[in-house]
């Protein structure tokens, strides 16, 4: 069985088809564009197949779903990287296919690992990185909830506080943190610009997964999930960054 999810796991996705040497000699080609965003609409992500494989991989003896799995991810993680190759209807399958697996995999180790990679990949990047780390470890978390409310999922107290760690981080960082600076900023920017936008009747469209705040709805997701130790541990996090915010101290320097 091993043997077949191998063969299986290079037809997760397609190769996107690109031609950056005739973008780049024709930046003004509309045509071009368009039939570059047509090419990548035609290649989705196979769903349906990652689901599959993950739920073979439970099958087989412990480890080999804990030794694979990161595997898989990475490969989700190769269209889940905002890229002007890739729009946003792509990378959005990405975001429902490891909101599946998270769903599927329930609080578990295994769990706790699709956060790590996604965290680690998507650190480095800056703004465009930054939201969609966000929004997609935001719904896959909300997958989760939704599996233990409904039954799917074993949970027991305890068993969320290390992805409540990570969570908490990201959702303090939208609030008072340099994803909330680069927010501020590229409002007050697109502010200055919104009189010249609409004399020419052009709105910029700003990055999808940016749109609205997590945190809110976020934070209280932990407190519901969360064990003593957890919340007390969001709470000495959320003082703290006050006190980062107040002192004019970067986060980073206390997480």
């Amino acid at each position: 069985m091993l043997n077949v999810i191998k063969r299986l796991e290079p037809f997760i996705i397609k190769p996107i088809k690109t031609n950056n040497t005739t973008e780049l000699m024709n930046n003004n080609n509309q045509h071009q564009k368009k039939d570059n965003n047509n090419n990548n609409q035609n290649q989705p992500l196979k769903i349906s197949l990652v689901i599959s494989l993950v739920m073979l991989l439970r099958r087989l003896p412990s480890g080999y779903l804990e030794s694979r799995l990161p595997h898989l991810i990475l490969r989700i993680m190769d269209i889940l990287r905002p890229s002007r190759d890739i729009n946003y209807q792509i990378r959005y399958e990405a975001i429902k296919s490891l909101s599946r697996i998270g769903r599927l995999l329930g609080p578990s180790k295994s769990l706790d690992k699709l956060f790590d990679i996604v965290h680690q990949q998507l650190d480095r990047g800056g703004y465009t990185y930054w939201q969609v780390r966000l929004y997609t470890l935001h719904r896959v978390f909300n997958e989760v909830e939704q599996a233990i409310i409904s039954g799917e999922v074993s949970y027991k107290s305890g068993q969320l506080d290390y992805i409540g760690r990570i969570m908490s981080r990201l959702y303090l960082d939208e609030m008072i943190g340099r994803l909330a600076e680069e927010i501020d900023s590229r409002r007050s920017a697109k502010l200055s610009n919104t009189n010249n936008n609409e004399l020419s009747g052009s709105i910029p469209m700003d990055l999808p997964e940016g749109n609205g705040f997590k945190s809110p709805e976020g934070v209280t997701r932990l407190c519901r999930l969360l064990s003593n130790e957890g919340i007390i541990q969001l709470f000495t996090d959320i003082k703290m960054a006050l006190h980062c915010a107040a002192s004019g101290t970067s986060l980073g320097s206390i997480f």
